[in-house]
């Protein structure tokens, strides 16, 4: 199995056993940040190249942000003046008590980095440099960290828990020139980067593992049964990210036998469910996850192929008139 998938299905296995329960393993949101530049430079990245535009990128964005809008709209619901903020993708600078009633900072900052990314891509000075993508990304991971740093020193982000741009930018751009590390000495100068950049930025020590893990083993042997669990969880990560809160305090009351009202669904953060019983609510949640991934993916599948076969068959018609 590819190792990146088989991290970003345990990363999110992980989040949602942190939320829910105290066996929390940090940094596995740094492993998604970087597991994201990876994907962006296996996909986005080449068809930005191919095309000469950043459509990719903002058709990616809207791909992103359309199922997590829905999910801020389940949450929030009565709430949609007050918080107007969090629909348009901009939680991460209104933080409320508890903080992850209002929306998702994760995908937010996520969000906001690739706007940077198609700014920088937009720029054809940069797409052409991008012939080189490893040598273009270490830079970027560089200069990030450089800017990163600075910011920090001017703007104090505390109050906001640091979830902004500035501060996981350079994992994005770790992540892609990870991707593009093909050559052994290539690796060990990402390996020096990594480490040099723990120094300056905190990094947990899953996310230096799974980092220098996934740089020198790109494929992990497992059970042939298993590799369709984790493929789809991976899949469904971010329907997982989204729905497991709402959906812990619905279900929190019919599995543990206590009550959450919208307003303490953030008391779930505080590992306020033990032993055998939050590990088995942190299950349910991500196969719940997966389920509602998997019913959306296909609901828009069918969707997209009604559009197509609609503009297809306007085609046809035209063609039959002249």
């Amino acid at each position: 199995m590819d190792s990146a998938i088989l991290l970003r299905a345990v990363s999110i296995v992980l989040i949602v056993l942190g939320h829910i329960t105290p066996y929390e393993v940090s940094g596995s949101v740094a492993v998604l940040f970087m597991l994201a530049g990876w994907s962006f430079a296996d996909f986005q990245l080449r068809a930005v190249l191919q095309r000469q535009n950043v459509t990719p990128i903002l058709v990616w964005m809207a791909k992103l942000a359309v199922p997590t809008v829905l999910a801020i709209a389940w949450q929030n619901w009565g709430h949609f003046i007050e918080r107007w903020w969090a629909f348009l993708m901009l939680s991460n600078y209104f933080p409320v008590s508890p903080y992850r009633v209002a929306g998702f900072w994760f995908i937010d900052v996520l969000l906001q980095i690739f706007v940077i990314l198609a700014i920088l891509f937009s720029i054809p000075a940069v797409r052409r440099a991008a012939a080189r993508p490893c040598l273009l990304t270490t830079a970027a991971t560089g200069g990030a960290m450089g800017v990163g740093m600075a910011i920090h020193l001017a703007w104090n982000t505390k109050p906001i828990y640091d979830y902004v741009p500035h501060m996981f930018l350079w994992i994005v751009c770790y992540g892609m020139a990870m991707r593009h590390a093909e050559m052994r000495w290539q690796k060990l100068a990402l390996t020096a980067l990594l480490l040099a950049g723990s120094i300056a930025h905190h990094i947990p020590v899953f996310s230096l593992v799974a980092a220098i893990g996934i740089l020198f083993v790109r494929r992990i042997p497992l059970p042939a049964a298993v590799i369709p669990v984790f493929t789809a969880i991976a899949a469904s990560s971010l329907y997982i990210y989204v729905t497991h809160d709402k959906m812990g305090a619905l279900l929190y009351g019919k599995l543990l036998g206590a009550h959450v009202t919208y307003e303490s669904l953030g008391a779930l953060q505080f590992h306020s469910v033990t032993s055998l019983r939050g590990v088995t609510l942190s299950a349910v949640l991500v196969a719940v996850g997966v389920l509602i991934g998997m019913t959306y993916n296909w609901f828009y599948t069918r969707v997209l192929r009604a559009i197509r076969r609609r503009s297809a068959d306007e085609v046809l018609d035209a063609s039959r008139d002249i």
